[in-house]
């Protein structure tokens, strides 16, 4: 089976440009064909993920609005002129070559749409290799595209379980760029493995991101955003909240209306999620069960446990705790600051920098934005609101490379520089 896979490469990398024109055609049925299987996809999505049907649905519509983008937004030229007084320049964009995309299991197909049309504009071929916890979803995309003659020419997707398999596809030096969404140690194997050839990587990879209450005032609007921001798709969410820092002076009243709010937020909207996957819900449990035997005395509950079902947990910290794993599931640290520069350094002090949540009631000093180690900032709004036209990734541990974006299409791209004379 895998020399089958590899040998379907290799075809690919044979050819893998595609013309400015060719590229709008391929995202263009990429659309239509999806759009012709939406009940589908957003079942399957269901069955994989435990998502309710109208987050799975949600997420197709947004994932659709970011092809759309691309389309309708991107700049799909190539080459750029620069005149100067004794010489005419150029700057040519070619495709990067063949790119291996490996993305997760909690967003399926919006960690597709993020990258994919970008490659597509780009004028690169492309592999995708979804998570092996998406059985469901994968055969659907394979079915479909595979069907679709225009779109298997440019696209060919993969589905892989075992570890030897996927580590043959990496290694392969057909691949011209990896781009990958999962955690951090994953990716350093995936960079190991990929050794055989140079390529360029674009990785999103996990976060331990703060939320932080700016100022002595908040409301209910902003412990509802926060909320939001934790239990968004259970915590199965890179850019979830997982540290929150308030100013000492209101410490103790944000603690006990943060605590109050949080159980009824979680009574009314979290309840009826599941963790996606077996393999997930063993390692939160052992996760759970660490916690309980080291911070007992830290440790508060926002909910009883019911029909065997998890529940969201919060940790004072008191700066001696070390939680510096990513959870992806609403466990929290609380913390205390006293001055701007104290919330800078203990926000700072983490080897991720994925993305930061800030709520306050006046205005943010930007000084303190510019200070601020993260690839996404979220001011007081929603972990739901965002846009095509803004970048994503991460810094430090959290990635390298951002998708998405104006120019997202760069990211598969290689500069070539042209010189001559004026004559």
């Amino acid at each position: 089976f895998i020399m089958k896979e590899l040998n379907k490469i290799n075809i690919l990398k044979k050819n893998f440009f595609n013309s400015h024109k060719q590229s709008k055609k391929i995202l263009k049925e990429i659309v239509k064909i999806l759009i012709n299987n939406d009940v589908k996809i957003i079942n399957s999505i269901v069955k994989d993920t435990n998502k309710n049907y109208d987050d799975a649905k949600q997420e197709f519509v947004n994932s659709i609005n970011i092809f759309n983008f691309v389309q309708n937004h991107l700049n799909f030229d190539r080459e750029f002129e620069i005149k100067k007084k004794n010489f005419l320049g150029k700057v040519i964009y070619e495709p990067a070559g063949l790119v291996l995309m490996i993305t997760p299991w909690n967003y399926p197909l919006i960690t597709i749409a993020e990258r994919l049309p970008f490659a597509i504009a780009a004028g690169c071929k492309v592999i995708l290799k979804p998570s092996e916890y998406l059985p469901n979803f994968n055969k659907q995309l394979q079915k479909i595209f595979s069907k679709n003659k225009i779109i298997r020419s440019s696209i060919l997707t993969i589905n892989l379980k075992k570890i030897s398999d996927v580590k043959k596809i990496v290694s392969s030096k057909d691949i011209d760029v990896i781009t990958f969404v999962g955690s951090y140690k994953t990716a350093k194997q995936v960079i190991k493995n990929s050794l055989t050839s140079i390529k360029r990587f674009n990785l999103e990879l996990g976060g331990k991101n703060p939320a932080i209450l700016i100022g002595n005032d908040y409301d209910k609007n902003i412990l509802d955003l926060l909320c939001q921001s934790i239990f968004e798709n259970l915590g199965q969410c890179c850019v979830g909240t997982s540290r929150i820092l308030v100013n000492n002076k209101i410490y103790d009243k944000f603690k006990n209306d943060f605590i109050n709010y949080s159980k009824n937020y979680i009574n009314e909207n979290f309840f009826s999620d599941i963790i996606a996957n077996k393999k997930h819900e063993i390692r939160v449990k052992k996760i759970l069960k660490n916690i309980n035997k080291l911070y007992r005395n830290n440790k508060i509950n926002l909910l009883r446990r019911k029909n065997n079902r998890l529940c969201g947990i919060i940790i004072e910290n008191n700066d001696s705790i070390d939680l510096e794993e990513e959870f992806f599931f609403p466990i929290v640290t609380l913390n205390k600051y006293r001055t701007n520069k104290e919330l800078i350094r203990k926000c700072n002090n983490s080897e991720y920098g994925l993305a930061c949540h800030i709520f306050s009631k006046k205005k943010i000093n930007s000084n303190i934005l510019s200070k601020l180690e993260f690839g996404r900032i979220w001011i007081n709004t929603s972990i739901k609101k965002w846009s095509p036209f803004l970048p994503v990734g991460g810094k430090k541990n959290s990635g390298k490379g951002f998708d998405m974006g104006k120019y997202g299409y760069k990211n598969y791209a290689l500069i070539k520089s042209i010189y001559q004379d004026k004559k």
